[in-house]
């Protein structure tokens, strides 16, 4: 199966979520599973992050970081910036270039910059892409805006709806 992982967080950063997303996807490519992880720019491994000298090397890095970096379990993809509607579009590309058959969505919305409600349309977006599953690492609403009230728990519960299926990680999660 063609999985794909999106987390607003990865390894080299610090973060519990980034890191039960580097363990579950070692875990899945042990069962055979193509893994293809969708992260932040700042995942990017350090040796990937050297300076261009000139403007020529820069155009032509620019270009080699659109590829994937193979993990040796996974290809990573660190290409998010700001987790704002361009991200999302590029997780439906990536879903698309890769014909992943299901992408994971690792849910915690201060890994996603919290002041966005992109992410958590990421479940409509790949409708007829691939089947999505949203892991609620917590249930915090984004920021959005001020007095935004009822409307930030609402694109919580709408993300949940329009995944293929939820799962959270603790039991009073679930019961809400």
């Amino acid at each position: 199966m063609k999985i794909g992982l999106v987390t607003g967080e990865y390894p080299p950063m610090q973060g519990g979520v980034g890191a039960f997303t580097q363990e579950l996807a070692k875990a899945l490519a042990a069962q055979g599973h193509e893994l293809h992880i969708i992260t932040s720019r700042l995942a990017r491994p350090p040796q990937e992050r050297l300076p261009a000298s000139n403007f020529w090397e820069l155009v032509a890095r620019a270009d080699a970081w659109r590829e994937p970096i193979p993990l040796g379990y996974a290809q990573l993809h660190p290409r998010g910036r700001r987790w704002r509607w361009a991200d999302v579009s590029l997780v439906a590309d990536i879903a698309q270039r890769y014909d992943l058959d299901v992408v994971n969505i690792q849910y915690q919305p201060a890994a996603y910059n919290m002041r966005s409600a992109a992410v958590n349309l990421l479940p409509w977006r790949l409708k007829g892409l691939a089947k999505s599953v949203v892991t609620f690492h917590d249930l915090r609403p984004p920021f959005l805006f001020p007095k935004a009230g009822r409307l930030r728990e609402g694109v919580v519960r709408l993300m949940a709806r329009q995944a293929d299926g939820v799962i959270v990680t603790n039991q009073a999660d679930g019961e809400r």
